[in-house]
């Protein structure tokens, strides 16, 4: 079996990203298979071993260290692929890093896909999404995910995506070693454009260029003044040619 896995953070573009990858490669999608959620009900009806990968997952500080948890894992993604022979996993969190990931799964190939780190924010903030917000805005948090994404072979950002998705979409199935085929690629644009995930599996009512983190400013001033202090941030937004100015982000 095939398994393609998408790093990223919350409100970076995974959920779109991931099940208009598998629509393109007619598979099935394992959201977050790791937890940190229970998703053997509706509407994920996961098999009753992704609750025991869950538990051991959490139990292990979200590590995959112990063998036996690795072993869960491959059982719970070869009960949630239901023989197909392709399978794409979401997986938007920092762990585990990308070592141990590549340890664990030899025979996975998976990328990293990153925000503007105050668009994403903005995200969080637009939606309400704030009250398990690490400190410092998460800028610890983001900073971590970005040195895993800046050794990544093929960093992927949610800014290419938008801008231009079948550049997008051919730099994905390129890291993932499929081979290059044109109607595979339109296949994922199409889904992408007609579909807006707001969150996980769940679709809404509206079009991609609606996403609420893009119709209003909601951040802190203090947040976008502690985020473009930073250098590592400031390279990383340098590099991407994001704005780099504070009036970018506030309202």
């Amino acid at each position: 079996m095939r398994v393609f896995w998408i790093f990223s953070l919350p409100r970076s573009g995974s959920s779109v990203t991931a099940y208009a990858a598998a629509h393109a490669l007619g598979c099935p999608v394992a959201d977050e298979p790791l937890g940190p959620w229970n998703r053997t009900g509706e509407p994920y009806n996961y098999p009753p071993s992704q609750a025991q990968l869950v538990k051991a997952h959490l139990d292990g500080q979200c590590m995959l260290e112990d063998p036996a948890t690795i072993e869960l894992a491959n059982r719970v993604l070869r009960e949630i692929a239901d023989g197909s022979e392709t399978l794409v996993v979401k997986h938007p969190h920092l762990r585990p890093p990308p070592e141990q990931f590549r340890r664990a799964f030899p025979d996975h190939q998976a990328v990293w896909l990153a925000r503007n780190p105050l668009t994403r924010l903005n995200s969080l903030y637009a939606r309400g999404w704030t009250d398990a917000l690490r400190p410092n805005f998460e800028l610890d948090h983001y900073k971590n995910f970005a040195s895993n994404w800046s050794a990544s072979r093929v960093p992927l950002t949610f800014e290419l995506f938008r801008a231009k998705p079948n550049k997008f979409f051919k730099q994905l199935f390129k890291a993932w070693g499929l081979p290059k085929e044109s109607k595979r690629v339109k296949s994922a644009v199409e889904y992408a454009t007609g579909h807006y995930h707001g969150s996980s599996k769940e679709l809404e009512d509206r079009a991609p260029s609606a996403a609420p983190s893009e119709q209003s400013r909601s951040l802190p001033e203090q947040a976008v003044r502690m985020y473009l202090a930073d250098p590592q941030i400031r390279d990383m937004i340098k590099r991407n040619r994001w704005p780099r100015d504070a009036s970018a982000y506030l309202g």
